[in-house]
């Protein structure tokens, strides 16, 4: 049986294999990247003041008729976040990046299930 410390050594290794993958190197340049456009930024900081007046006002239980406008003009600069080519690449690269993690996360599940009917298959017999 594994222990604790011998588990959370070879988690730390395998954190350390996966920030050297491929995918997590175009993470990062796309990040910089984006974190460089100024249009991309100023847009970016637009959108999350409007967020957080959008949330006062629900929070304050304001009407949708007062708080349409807003939405409507949070959606907008989102619209216009999304059409920055460097902004696609980065959400792009962010997802590449779930889908490693996903997978191995799936093959470490498969893995121990397996283990673990393995494990009955034998205690039954």
């Amino acid at each position: 049986m594994a222990d604790r410390n011998k588990i959370w050594e070879y988690a730390n290794e395998l954190g350390v294999l996966l920030s050297q993958s491929p995918e997590v190197a175009i993470y990062k340049q796309a990040e910089q990247v984006l974190n460089e456009n100024m249009q991309a930024q100023s847009l970016i900081r637009q959108f999350r003041e409007l967020q957080e007046q959008l949330a006062q006002l629900e929070e304050r239980g304001a009407e949708r008729k007062y708080t349409k406008p807003l939405r409507d003009q949070t959606m907008k600069i989102l619209k216009e976040i999304d059409s920055i080519p460097e902004v696609r690449a980065f959400k792009e690269a962010q997802e590449q990046v779930n889908e490693l993690l996903s997978s191995v996360s799936n093959l470490l599940a498969s893995v121990i299930t397996q283990k673990v009917e393995d494990l009955q298959n034998s205690c039954e017999s």
